[in-house]
């Protein structure tokens, strides 16, 4: 009673469990994404002196290369590239809006 009856209905189990697990994936993934978005734009994490984009990876328990990878496909950089961009936008609106130099 506990074995499929062909190796179709096996086939089409494993199908169903993999795009499950491969759905679950996904949400997680996108999670951390914007859990990386979320402490880029909300709480300022670039500014932090010593804060890299592999810090940021652990901190939110996401994969370093996937992370760069998809960041660098979806958006044309990667993720220190990102960093960079936040840290100098932060730099040039403190500079023009008060004349500090950071």
């Amino acid at each position: 009673m506990g074995h499929f009856a062909t190796k179709r209905q096996q086939s089409f189990v494993f199908s169903c469990l993999c795009s499950s697990f491969a759905e679950k994936r996904r949400i997680m993934e996108k999670e951390k994404l914007e859990m990386f978005a979320t402490l880029l734009e909300k709480e300022k994490v670039h500014m932090f002196p010593g804060v890299t984009f592999r810090k940021i990876c652990m901190w939110i328990g996401a994969d370093i290369g996937e992370t760069d990878s998809y960041l660098e496909s979806e958006l044309g950089y990667g993720g220190e590239d990102i960093l960079e961009a936040y840290r100098q936008s932060t730099r040039l609106y403190l500079k023009d809006k008060y004349g500090i130099d950071l």
